[in-house]
């Protein structure tokens, strides 16, 4: 599945359920490289200060990572990538039975992905 991507060490804010309308502060330090299967969910992690201790181990909240509104890419995995001659292109799941190419301008790369600056939309599912 096409992911937006996050340029650099983004600011998050996190607000733990503990602490209502209280926000803290920090930068995102990992992303992970895939989508786990079932959960659907990747896994981020973030450094935030806690200088009082008051954020505990197992705490729930919510962690609000900005996307990068400006940024045009998305990332795929490379292994989707194909070539024909000077084309790049990737096929892109219509329905459970049916694929449409997609010719698509790649830019960043890092294994297991690379940047696709045009043809594909986030969330479409490329095979």
């Amino acid at each position: 599945m096409a992911l937006p991507l996050l340029s650099g060490k983004p600011d998050v804010s996190f607000t733990a359920t503990a602490f209502p309308g209280e926000e803290f502060r920090g930068k995102v330090i990992y992303i992970a490289p895939v989508v786990d299967e079932r959960s659907r969910t990747i896994t981020i992690r973030a450094a935030i200060p806690n200088p009082r201790g008051r954020l505990k181990p197992q705490m729930f909240g919510e962690l609000r990572v900005p996307t990068g509104g400006g940024a045009r890419g998305i990332l795929i995995p490379a292994e989707s990538v194909q070539k024909d001659g000077e084309t790049t292109f990737v096929f892109v799941a219509v329905n459970d039975t049916t694929f449409a190419r997609r010719n698509v301008s790649l830019g960043a790369s890092s294994a297991p992905t690379v940047e696709a600056r045009e043809g594909i939309a986030p969330g479409e599912k490329e095979s």
